[in-house]
């Protein structure tokens, strides 16, 4: 089951998840892929497999092919095999490095095929107005905020992308994206979100590969076009 987060408050350190100003112009379209778990926290299990390691072993893939495809596109893993997280590595990671991108990756045993797809992005259930300012405090339930509309977008975006590609007809579907207060994605102030996919063996999530780096190139196009 998926962690949802808190409900207090909780106000995010200045150095740590400060919004700043846009940062300069560059070449590099900046991935961050978060995968499931750490050395303490095993995740659910998939036939004999648990989604700590499912997960790190679907972001190392996927960044071997992005990268070795398209150069121009670092992708970032927030943790090794043996490490133990700390609460909001992922979001410094990102938020510091002014991340294009953050993806959440997760798995689930879902024994009946077609493999399933699910999408969230963060929501806190609360609504703070904001400030044109381009650097000030924001509580961790507020900082997607900051680019809420980029990470709902990517969300409808890959949904549709998924449901409308042909090598996956039958083989994956993705349900309609949601928004839920999940601590996987709190204090992350970069366009971000959750993919959670049912999958019925450890290595079904082989399928979405080629996929996912198609319609990745197709996000980070834009950027590069304008350079």
């Amino acid at each position: 089951m998926l962690l949802k987060a808190a409900r207090k408050p909780l106000l995010i350190l200045l150095s740590t998840f400060i919004i700043a100003s846009p940062a300069l112009h560059t070449h590099t379209f900046q991935l961050v892929l978060d995968p499931a778990g750490d050395h303490k926290n095993a995740g659910r299990c998939v036939v004999d497999c648990f989604e700590r390691g499912i997960a790190l072993q679907w972001a190392h893939r996927l960044k071997q092919d992005i990268e070795k495809q398209l150069p121009h596109i670092k992708v970032t893993i927030t943790r090794r095999p043996a490490e133990v997280t700390q609460n909001y590595q992922a979001a410094q990671l990102a938020n510091r490095m002014r991340a294009d991108m953050l993806i959440s990756l997760h798995v689930y045993h879902e024994p009946m095929a077609p493999a399933i797809m699910s999408l969230y992005t963060y929501s806190s259930g609360y609504q703070y107005s904001t400030t044109s300012h381009t650097s000030h405090i924001r509580s961790a339930q507020q900082a997607h905020l900051h680019a809420y509309g980029q990470s709902l977008g990517y969300v409808n975006d890959l949904a549709n992308y998924i449901n409308g590609c042909e090598v996956l007809r039958g083989i994956c579907i993705a349900r309609k994206p949601s928004a839920l207060p999940l601590k996987q994605l709190m204090g992350i102030t970069q366009p971000a979100f959750l993919l959670e996919l049912g999958i019925n063996n450890p290595t079904q999530w082989n399928v979405l590969i080629d996929p996912l780096v198609a319609w990745i190139t197709h996000i980070a196009q834009p950027k590069n076009q304008h350079e």
